[in-house]
């Protein structure tokens, strides 16, 4: 659980350098750009002789749902929602892990159920604001869902699928979901893609898809394999608390410390429900 911990920290300061550093370039050419560079990190422990070709198309396929069709999915939620919208629909990854994982074992675990319960409102009462409703937000909501249902049946599926070495078939789920986002990417890619992005951004680029996409994604699905799926459900939602702390403390923005005060006892709540 430590290392879910400092993954999620790692996640956390990712928001704030796209953020400030990244929104001037289209969104799914920095999708195509993190997964990019993420296959090209594990891409040295590419080993083949642990795979057969039907889990090499597993693995692809798996890198193109979790990966490619989720990023290009919150991508485009972004069209619809305001940025705290985005935030808060993602909270409600925890509960599509749980339940994705009920329906592969074909059993109802009802305490994952209530701590993942527990985690959506931990993160919910970060972000939760008064509002009318309208379709935007509705066609927003629902692709966010959508992107988390592939980012969270990932995780199970992974879970659940036997590799001898994870290291050396890894690169392979990255390849899946670069190729699914740079059908949608290469298109909108101007001629004069090399002099638009600058030195900075090429660097937080190969560090956000070296670090948090490549390292970051890589350890987290191996990690979920080592705990119970009630943990794993819940630390998904460790990135939105943390992520606000990096705001105040990197990043120098402002918010209301009683409501992630609430936020952080509520995620420890959720994980003493499951260590129980």
């Amino acid at each position: 659980m430590v290392i879910l911990l400092f993954i999620s920290s790692i996640w956390a300061v990712s928001f704030g350098l796209v953020k400030y550093n990244l929104t001037t370039l289209d969104s799914s050419f920095v999708a195509f750009a993190r997964l990019f560079f993420a296959t090209l990190t594990l891409l040295p422990f590419l080993k083949f002789r642990y795979l057969n070709k039907a889990l090499i198309f597993r693995l692809l396929c798996l890198g193109a749902v979790q990966y490619g069709v989720m990023y290009l999915l919150v991508i485009k939620s972004y069209q619809y929602l305001a940025a705290y919208q985005v935030a808060l629909f993602t909270a409600f990854t925890p509960i599509y892990v749980v339940l994705t994982d009920n329906i592969y074992k074909k059993k109802l675990e009802l305490r994952n159920i209530l701590a993942s319960v527990v985690a959506i409102a931990g993160a919910s009462v970060l972000y939760l604001q008064h509002g009318g409703f309208d379709n935007n937000l509705l066609i927003g909501f629902l692709l966010v869902q959508t992107a988390d249902i592939c980012f969270a049946s990932g995780q199970i599926y992974y879970k659940h699928t036997e590799i001898k070495e994870d290291i050396s078939s890894y690169a392979l789920v990255f390849l899946g979901g670069m190729i699914i986002s740079a059908l949608f990417a290469i298109p909108n890619i101007p001629s004069n893609i090399l002099e638009i992005i600058t030195i900075k951004q090429w660097f937080i680029l190969a560090l956000l898809g070296t670090i948090s996409s490549g390292f970051g994604n890589y350890m987290w699905n191996v990690q979920i394999k080592k705990v119970p799926v009630g943990i794993a459900a819940v630390m998904n939602n460790a990135k939105l608390p943390l992520g606000i702390l990096a705001s105040l403390t990197i990043y120098g923005e402002t918010t209301d410390l009683v409501r992630l005060l609430i936020s952080f006892s509520l995620l420890y709540i959720a994980i003493s429900m499951i260590k129980k």
